[in-house]
């Protein structure tokens, strides 16, 4: 179960945070960034009241994602509610996560979208 959040999480990342759709990564890329999502769920150093209550609120944005994804709306609606989907977990990630622990996870989740920013040019050319 948590190997499949983990997963599912990483890919969110990957496929929708930005407008576009799809990033194509190798086998290679998307183990990396695995281990670098493991290693940022270290980093949290969640308490065993907190890992639930997170898992819990990555289990609604993905579900989410996968709807969006799935939803035949325009690119720009897309857009709007991915926003939407990231500033209601934004939210409640800080309503769980102590001022370190939340800045910690902003930090890594600016670090993945430039990440993937550069990933996605580099597959451009």
């Amino acid at each position: 179960m948590k190997k499949t959040l983990l997963i599912c999480l990483v890919t969110a990342f990957f496929g929708l945070s930005q407008a576009k759709a799809q990033s194509k990564l190798t086998a290679e890329q998307r183990t990396e960034l695995l281990n670098r999502f493991k290693t940022y769920r270290e980093k949290l150093n969640l308490s065993e009241q907190q890992a639930p209550q997170v898992r819990s609120i990555d289990s609604v944005y993905l579900t989410g994602l996968v709807a969006l994804k799935q939803s035949s709306d325009r690119r720009l609606a897309k857009f709007q509610k991915m926003k939407q989907l990231t500033a209601t977990r934004d939210t409640e990630m800080k309503k769980v996560l102590t001022a370190d622990q939340f800045k910690t996870y902003a930090t890594f989740k600016d670090e993945m979208r430039d990440e993937l920013k550069e990933l996605r040019q580099a597959n451009k050319n």
